[in-house]
């Protein structure tokens, strides 16, 4: 195992995206979380759950949570193409988290590569000591970001809100219909 300069053995998280291991060799073999009865679901909230066939939209729900202040959705809105890439969802069988303040805050049907639908979730919790765990629950947030032809306001002040509330800045603008 590789060491930092001070001694200390490195850590590595690596993610294969296909069946071989690049780094099996040289660091033992990729695992999932969930197969060592430690889900991801009980530290971010939601898990992997697909790979999206096509962009699909994302289904506001709580609307009136913090996240959406100042974005003018409803529940129920549809926001154009988030849903992309690879997606998280709620699974029903697995450990969440405990002792925290948790709210899902879209949950979206989508075609999963895997074959039938499957459902997308954001999640958001708040721990007794003020932390917040957010989990966009698809890899199409970051483009509603900023990538030209995606970007999205509501997408943009909903980060905005959450990582607002992170460091300590309550503030909420209202949202700018310009892309």
């Amino acid at each position: 195992m590789p060491h930092a300069a001070d001694g200390r053995p490195e850590r590595l998280v690596a993610c294969a995206k296909d069946w071989s291991d690049p780094s099996e060799v040289v660091t033992g073999a990729t695992v999932r979380w969930r197969d060592l009865d430690r889900p991801e679901q009980a530290l971010i909230g939601v898990q992997y759950n697909g790979i999206v066939l096509t962009p699909q939209p994302l289904v506001v729900r709580s609307a009136d949570h913090w996240v959406w202040a100042g974005t003018g959705v409803a529940d129920g809105d549809r926001i154009p193409g988030v849903v992309a890439g690879e997606a998280d969802g709620l699974d029903r069988a697995s450990e969440r988290p405990t002792q925290v303040d948790d709210v899902l805050l879209s949950a979206s049907p989508y075609p999963a590569q895997q074959g039938g639908r499957r459902l997308q979730g954001t999640h958001l919790y708040e721990t007794p000591g003020g932390a917040i765990v957010f989990a966009t629950g698809t890899l199409g947030w970051t483009m509603a970001l900023n990538r030209r032809g995606h970007r999205d306001p509501r997408i943009e002040r909903a980060t905005a809100n959450v990582l607002d509330r992170i460091v300590g800045r309550d503030r909420v603008a209202p949202v700018s219909r310009e892309s």
